[in-house]
């Protein structure tokens, strides 16, 4: 998969987990293919089971990271929860931004469609962290999916208009995107290979108005054996979309 993904001219990969590697022995296998890793996702715990973020900035370093966060929020059910919890990122954010890197928050589609009064779970953690502390890296196709759901969109070009919008009001807290595709047709479509769905990236794209600092191409597995997909192709399309857009 490295030399796969070194030949197509991908420069930066995000990993997910070691895959039972040190990070050493992780950081030897990108170093052999050339490959560097952008950023990680790692569970970085909640406010009840924190996590060991000595050991977290420990292996960061070693791989040459510096953005870091959990694949997924806990989709908790009160505004309280989110509370505590988004108090407990800021916290760890600050201690990785002392030792030179930078928390992340990934989303989907939950933190948008749970509400609270009309203040949604994505607005909390928004502002409850520190911009100094915390970033943000959108996943474009479950923020288009949660904010299209949330606000009663019908379809895909109503829906991505509320990322792009999104966008915007975050900045520069926004620098990094998870850049996959929605199907078109019945609102929210499946998740599609990027380029072949509806999502409106270049205006997405304009919308940050250049503080994103990576662009990861990800699909997601569909989980249904109708609806299969190869992961080779979806790279190799993501890649090729990615170089030629304009915005």
């Amino acid at each position: 998969m490295l030399a796969f993904l070194r030949d197509t001219g991908y420069p930066n990969i995000e990993l997910f987990t070691l895959s039972g590697l040190s990070a050493t022995q992780m950081r030897a296998l990108l170093d052999e293919y050339g490959i560097k890793a952008s950023a990680r996702h790692v569970d970085v715990g909640t406010p009840t089971a924190p996590a060991n973020l000595d050991r977290i900035l420990a292996e960061n370093k070693i791989l040459g990271i510096k953005y870091f966060g959990s694949g997924a929020t806990p989709n908790y059910a009160t505004e309280a929860q989110w509370v505590a919890y988004a108090e407990y990122l800021d916290a760890l954010g600050e201690r990785a931004r002392k030792a030179g890197q930078t928390l992340m928050v990934h989303n989907h589609n939950w933190e948008f469609e749970r509400q609270f009064a009309d203040v949604s779970a994505y607005e909390t953690l928004l502002a409850h962290t520190d911009r100094r502390n915390v970033v943000f890296q959108l996943d474009l196709y479950w923020s288009t999916r949660g904010l299209g759901t949330a606000e009663g969109a019908t379809s895909v070009a109503q829906a991505d208009d509320l990322s792009a919008e999104l966008v915007r009001r975050l900045g520069n807290r926004a620098q990094l995107f998870h850049v996959k595709d929605m199907a078109t047709g019945a609102f929210p479509g499946r998740i599609e290979i990027v380029g072949a769905g509806g999502i409106d990236f270049p205006s997405i794209f304009a919308a940050s108005k250049g503080p994103v600092r990576y662009y990861v191409v990800e699909h997601d597995p569909r989980f249904n054996p109708a609806q299969p997909f190869d992961p080779f192709e979806a790279a190799r399309a993501g890649f090729d979309y990615l170089t030629c857009v304009r915005y």
